[in-house]
C-alpha cells in the first residue's frame, strides 16, 4: 500500500529527502545540488518513510525569489498580475523507482492538492522527460524560456550535465478541467525494503 508523506524543514526526514535527491541528481547528472524547498513530498509505502519511489519539493511564492524565478527577466508575480502567495514553485523532482508511474502520480498529486489549497500558478523548471509527464497531465502549459546556467542562483553548485537536458521554465494555472479528470494512479507498487 503506498502512502504520501509531507515534510516540513523541522522534521528531520526532510534533510533525508535532502540528500537522497542530491544522490539521484548525482547519478543521473553527475550534479550535487542543495534542494530547499519549504516541503517535501515523498511517494512511498506504509513500511518505509522516504524516499521512497518518489519525492518532489514543493516552495510557496511568498517565501521569496523562487528557483525558477532567476531565470527569466521579471518575477511571475508581475507577469500575471497575481499575489505571491498564490503561486507555488514544485522542484526537486526525484523519481526512484522507474517504470510504474509514480512520479506522474505523485506529481499528478500535488498538483491536485494545490489547487485545493487554493493556489493559483504552479512553476516548474522542467527538463524535456518531466515537460512529457506534465503535459500528460495538465492540458494548458506555458514555456517561458529556458533555464540556462549562467542564470542559476548560486553559480557554486555543480549542476553537471543537467543543463544539456533542455531544462525549461514552464507555470500553468490550476483552475483546468484536466487537473480533475486525470488518472494516474500508478501500477502495482513494489514493496520497499526497511532495510
Amino acid at each position: 500500500m503506498y502512502i504520501v508523506r509531507i515534510y516540513c524543514k523541522e522534521v528531520p526526514k526532510y534533510t533525508y529527502l535532502q540528500r537522497s535527491v542530491c544522490l539521484h541528481y548525482s547519478s543521473h547528472y553527475g550534479a550535487t545540488p542543495n534542494p530547499k524547498p519549504d516541503l517535501f513530498y515523498s511517494l512511498t509505502n506504509t513500511l518505509v518513510e522516504g524516499p521512497g519511489h518518489a519525492c518532489a519539493g514543493v516552495t510557496f511564492g511568498d517565501t521569496g525569489k523562487l528557483f525558477s524565478e532567476y531565470y527569466i527577466d521579471k518575477k511571475l508575480d508581475e507577469i500575471y498580475s497575481i499575489e505571491r502567495s498564490k503561486i507555488a514553485e514544485i522542484g526537486a523532482f526525484s523519481s526512484f523507482t522507474r517504470g510504474i508511474g509514480a512520479g506522474k502520480y505523485l506529481l499528478d498529486l500535488i498538483i491536485k492538492t494545490l489547487t485545493l489549497h487554493n493556489y493559483d500558478l504552479v512553476v516548474l523548471t522542467a527538463t524535456k522527460q518531466v515537460r512529457a509527464i506534465l503535459h500528460s497531465i495538465v492540458a494548458e502549459v506555458t514555456d517561458l524560456g529556458a533555464a540556462t546556467i549562467e542564470r542559476v542562483e548560486d553559480p557554486n553548485t555543480n549542476w553537471g550535465t543537467y543543463y544539456n537536458h533542455d531544462p525549461r521554465v514552464v507555470v500553468f494555472r490550476l483552475r483546468n478541467e484536466k487537473v480533475w479528470n486525470s488518472s494516474t494512479v500508478p501500477k502495482a507498487l513494489p514493496v520497499l525494503s526497511t532495510a
